[in-house]
């Protein structure tokens, strides 16, 4: 009794399509709605300003990238520290080697190549084997997160096209992929936490070399160029970071991640300990299921990406992102199947996402609608 007997009309499909096309539309206006009010009190490319900020002073010769009042300072040009607040650099050393070159220009300059380079990779590499392609980039790129990367500057996009296309790659040319991967946590660690295991758990032992390799690499070149010293000033400016993010009332309202929840209901001692313990295990037990259940592209984004955010003491709404492409594929795979009502909720899901306060409700909703029929029809929880 396959879905076959019940697959949507010709007309029923049409009509689907322009509901996501309306779709697209509310996203756009809402985005441009909110990015009227934002950009009142915040320039364009708010994030991505830290990245640019930090590869000009390497151009100039300083390395104090980590002392968060120097680094905010360097960005009082444009952004008032009592608007803003705190405005650090994170990013590892390695990352530098991608950012420093667009020190070389001017801030808008800047701004404008590196959104134009990351969204049009992040809408290829999704679009690129989907039947309706300017569909699929379209709608990838006007999902509430993704409008907000689109804003800000983030790293999310590129970070999800290097994924994307190393999973893509995962099976015929491992070394490649593992490759990919290994550059990509070279630029955005946290993103990646979950990368070593789901390759063991996929027996994809020689793109666990690759990735550890490139990463490898990276870590050394950045270690000869800018010494050893900056990579400790990093390692000792996560703390900082932390504590940062647990008092900050804007960023807690913006976290994605469950583990924050307990930042914002104030759990101490045990209970914060065995809260964290939770969740980076759920997020590392999804990730490994997923990547041995299916080698599903769709779903193994989500086991990668998923498993991470679930796992993370920190990750800000739009870094939702990361599953858009999930979201999309399943939502034009689904057009003429019963099961495409609960795609269009799974994409809803990711700008539930964006609201305050309900980012971690939203992603455990998107992940347990993306993953979860697939897994119960597969009976991937079967004891036997």
């Amino acid at each position: 009794m396959g879905e076959t007997a019940t697959v949507a009309s010709p007309g029923e499909v049409r009509l689907r399509l322009i509901v996501v096309w309306v779709l697209i539309l509310a996203f756009s206006a809402a985005g441009l709605a909110e990015l009227t009010v934002v950009v009142r009190t915040q320039p364009v490319g708010f994030d991505f300003l830290p990245m640019w900020t930090a590869a000009r002073e390497v151009l100039q010769g300083r390395l104090d990238l980590y002392d968060f009042d120097h680094i905010t300072q360097a960005q009082s040009w444009i952004i008032r520290q009592d608007d803003a607040g705190e405005r650090p650099f994170v990013y590892p050393p390695s990352a530098l080697l991608l950012f420093v070159p667009f020190g070389l220009v001017p801030y808008g300059v800047a701004y404008a190549v590196w959104t134009a380079l990351t969204a049009t990779l992040f809408a290829w590499a999704v679009a690129r084997d989907t039947p309706r392609r300017v569909l699929a980039a379209v709608l990838v790129l006007t999902v509430s997160p993704s409008l907000t990367v689109l804003h800000v500057g983030q790293t999310t996009f590129l970070i999800c096209a290097m994924a994307l296309l190393a999973l893509r790659m995962l099976e015929a040319r491992p070394i490649v992929a593992g490759v990919l991967l290994g550059l990509a946590a070279a630029i955005k660690p946290q993103a990646l936490v979950m990368a070593p295991l789901v390759l063991v758990a996929a027996g994809r032992f020689r793109a666990l070399a690759g990735a550890m390799a490139a990463g490898a690499l990276a870590g050394l070149l950045s270690l000869a160029l800018f010494g050893l010293g900056l990579w400790l000033d990093w390692l000792a400016s996560l703390s900082s970071f932390s504590n940062l993010v647990a008092w900050n009332d804007g960023l807690l309202r913006g976290n994605l991640t469950p583990i924050s929840i307990a930042d914002r209901y104030g759990f101490e001692g045990g209970w914060r300990t065995a809260w964290r313990i939770f969740w980076i295990g759920a997020g590392a037990l999804f990730a490994i299921l997923v990547f041995r259940k299916t080698k599903d592209l769709a779903m193994r984004m989500a086991g990668l990406f998923g498993g991470a955010l679930l796992a993370a003491p920190y990750a800000i709404y739009y870094d939702a992102a990361l599953l858009a492409p999930t979201g999309v594929w399943l939502l034009l795979r689904d057009l003429d199947r019963p099961s495409w009502s609960l795609r269009i909720v799974g994409v809803l899901l990711l700008s539930v996402c964006t609201f305050p306060w309900l980012g971690p409700l939203g992603l455990i909703a998107f992940l347990a609608v993306a993953v979860g029929p697939l897994a119960f029809r597969d009976r991937w929880f079967s004891i036997s």
